[in-house]
C-alpha cells in the first residue's frame, strides 16, 4: 500500500500544483497497448516429476512477459510553464505528462481480471478534427501515443508451499500441485488512444 501512495504522490506532482485538476479530469482517454511486465517472483508455468526418486523440476517459468493491456489515460493540458521543473525539460506543446490506470483482462485462464496497474506516462499529441454537437468542427490536440511506467499487481502461479524444485515430491502428493496468488511488479506500457 505504501508503494501505491508513493506512486499517486508522484503522479499528482507531475501534473503540477498549479494545474486545475477539476478542469483537466475531463481529458480522459481510453487506450489499448502492449506492455512488458516484470515480476517480483517467477511465474511457474509448468513443472514435472523426474526419475524414480520423483525429483521436482521446473520446466517453464518466467520473470517477465509481454501482454496486451487496456488503459485509461489522463494527459495534462496545462502549459508546460505551470508544471514542476523536472517535467518542464520534456514537456513541449506536442509531449505532455500524465498518468494511466490499466487492466489486464483474460490472463492465463482467459476469464477474469489478471492484473491492475497505475503509473506515469508521457503522451505524444496529435491534432484531430472534432465535430461538435452543433455540427461545427474544431481542431484539438489529443494524446495519440503514450509511453508509461507503472506499478503492477497481477495473478501468479507458484509451486504448492511444500513442493520445492530439486527435491523429491512429498509423499502426500500424487502429482505436481500449484498455488495461485498475487504478486507485485512493474511494467512498461506503450498504448495508443482509441478515439470514441
Amino acid at each position: 500500500m505504501r508503494r501505491v501512495r508513493l506512486m499517486l504522490s508522484l503522479i499528482f506532482a507531475l501534473a503540477g500544483t498549479n494545474v486545475s485538476m477539476a478542469e483537466d479530469l475531463t481529458k480522459w482517454g481510453f487506450g489499448v497497448g502492449l506492455a512488458m511486465e516484470f515480476y517480483g517472483d517467477a511465474y511457474v508455468e509448468r513443472a514435472s516429476i523426474n526419475g524414480e526418486e520423483r525429483i521436482v523440476g521446473i520446466d517453464e517459468e518466467f520473470k517477465e512477459s509481454p501482454a496486451i493491456w487496456s488503459a485509461l489515460n489522463w494527459t495534462a493540458t496545462a502549459p508546460c510553464e505551470q508544471m514542476i521543473a523536472i517535467v518542464q525539460y520534456v514537456c513541449t506543446p506536442w509531449v505532455k505528462p500524465g498518468w494511466f490506470v490499466g487492466a489486464k483482462l483474460a490472463g492465463k485462464d482467459g476469464v477474469r481480471l489478471d492484473g491492475a496497474a497505475i503509473g506515469i506516462q508521457f503522451a505524444w499529441l496529435r491534432t484531430y478534427t472534432v465535430r461538435k454537437t452543433d455540427g461545427s468542427e474544431v481542431r484539438e490536440r489529443r494524446a495519440s501515443l503514450n509511453l508509461g511506467v507503472g506499478y503492477m499487481i497481477h495473478s501468479t502461479q507458484r509451486l504448492a508451499p511444500d513442493i520445492q524444485e530439486g527435491q523429491p515430491l512429498p509423499a502426500h502428493y500424487d502429482d505436481i500441485r500449484y498455488r495461485r496468488s498475487t504478486d507485485e511488479g512493474w511494467m512498461i506500457l506503450i498504448s495508443r488512444d482509441v478515439q470514441l
